[in-house]
């Protein structure tokens, strides 16, 4: 038999159960943290894609989704150009210079830490994008600047399409050199901005397909955080000072009403019954 002070059974099981609800709180606050990484991503996931979608017809090539070569040497190419894509010549087509608010902000997000393996070629993308719209804004200025002749050249347009103008464009003071200033910047902005697959990789083209691929590739690996294995110990340690604390409160009363022990007394005579 062993004397036991009352008070010093109850702190021992006490602890051990209290052991065993703070590892229960540190779990479940670890769970939390999980789902809602894993909420944090996926809606991260969400954003990207939305935004990739909206940058394809952009970024590929329109239609055709071969992008814009150079058509041999740049003179070349401007006259290939000239004569292939007339709408480059048509000042009052503008893009609408959305805002990439997922893409641009990936670098600055809480989870960017989870998302290593594709932000390198998301921040090249958001540059490749950024020299696009900075280039479409020099080119909207250009255009707005020349108010006069923008009008006349845009009625004139519309009110004769599908007609050569050659003449009636030189009638207009300047015209000739403002369509062969429009001309230019769309040049600029689709065979060196925009490019093909195997243009520099500051091009739009390359960008994306850069991180079109990084993105299917994680989006397709990324799954909810699981438990670590290293907690099952961490249960089955919880659960022994779970039994332990248990097992202690339930001798306390054994002994509490084993014969022999005093009303009152603060020591308690922990016996085993059955011996």
């Amino acid at each position: 038999m062993t004397l036991v002070d009352t008070a010093t059974v109850w702190a021992s099981a006490g602890a051990l159960i209290g052991g065993t609800v703070v590892w229960l709180a540190f779990v479940y606050e670890r769970k939390k943290s999980r789902e809602s990484l894993h909420r944090g991503v996926g809606n991260l996931i969400v954003g990207l894609e939305a935004e990739l979608d909206l940058l394809r017809g952009w970024a590929t090539g329109g239609e055709s989704g071969l992008g814009y070569p150079l058509h041999g040497d740049e003179e070349e190419s401007r006259l290939y150009y000239w004569n292939a894509e007339p709408g480059w010549r048509q000042p009052q087509r503008f893009i609408l210079p959305v805002p990439f608010p997922t893409i641009e902000g990936l670098v600055t997000s809480r989870y960017a830490s989870h998302l290593r393996e594709i932000i390198p070629s998301f921040v090249n993308l958001s540059f490749a994008v950024r020299a696009l719209f900075k280039i479409h804004e020099e080119y909207r200025q250009f255009v707005l600047s020349q108010s006069s002749i923008f009008a006349e050249v845009v009625t004139l347009i519309n009110e004769n399409q599908g007609k050569k103008l050659n003449a009636e464009i030189g009638a207009i003071k300047g015209g000739h050199q403002f369509l062969r200033q429009v001309f230019e910047y769309n040049h600029q902005m689709h065979v060196h901005r925009i490019g093909t697959p195997e243009s520099d990789p500051g091009c739009l083209f390359p960008a994306y397909a850069r991180a079109r691929l990084a993105f299917d590739k994680f989006s397709r690996r990324w799954k909810k955080p699981s438990e670590p294995l290293a907690y099952a110990v961490g249960h089955l340690i919880a659960a022994l000072f779970f039994l332990a604390g248990a097992l202690l409160i339930g001798l306390w009363f054994v002994a509490a009403i084993t014969p022999g022990i005093e009303p009152g007394s603060r020591e308690i005579i922990f016996s085993w019954p059955w011996k």
